[in-house]
């Protein structure tokens, strides 16, 4: 699997929202999106702009049902939030390992670390994308890496 890195940028919300709507582009129709950074990060409001830019309705952290169903759409959108996982047996009964025998679909999850161990399906395109809080008030370090076969 090749890795290829985009710098570290440091932007407020409207250039967060930018990034966004420019990883919303370059995804195929087979896509996950890891979004990782600690509490406050922006992790949810990066998954908010992606749902918008894809014609939805954000609905709101899916942190107490785990996931976010987005469908109707151009793309059907999975959007999950492990944060209340210990690891990737908590979701055996979830359905998450279901959405993968989608034929189109864009997957979000945030704290994507509760996988540790598990295989993400490879003919899935990958992205991760890393938020962190800078000291400078409202604004985010945001990095990302795209990985294809």
């Amino acid at each position: 699997m090749n890795k290829s890195q985009r710098e570290v940028q440091r932007v407020d919300l409207v250039g967060l929202k930018e990034i966004s709507q420019g990883v919303v582009k370059s995804l195929p129709e087979r896509a996950i999106v890891l979004l990782k950074g600690n509490l406050g990060a922006g992790k949810t409001q990066f998954a908010s702009f992606i749902v918008e830019e894809c014609g939805y309705e954000f609905l709101g952290s899916p942190t107490f049902g785990f996931e976010n169903v987005y469908d109707g759409g151009e793309v059907k959108i999975h959007h999950w939030d492990l944060y209340r996982i210990k690891n990737a047996l908590d979701l055996e009964s979830t359905g998450f390992w279901d959405q993968f025998s989608e034929k189109c679909a864009l997957v979000l999850i945030e704290w994507p670390e509760r996988l540790e161990g598990a295989n993400l399906p490879s003919e899935w395109a990958l992205t991760e994308i890393h938020l962190e809080l800078t000291e400078e008030d409202h604004l985010r370090a945001v990095w990302y890496s795209c990985f294809d076969e």
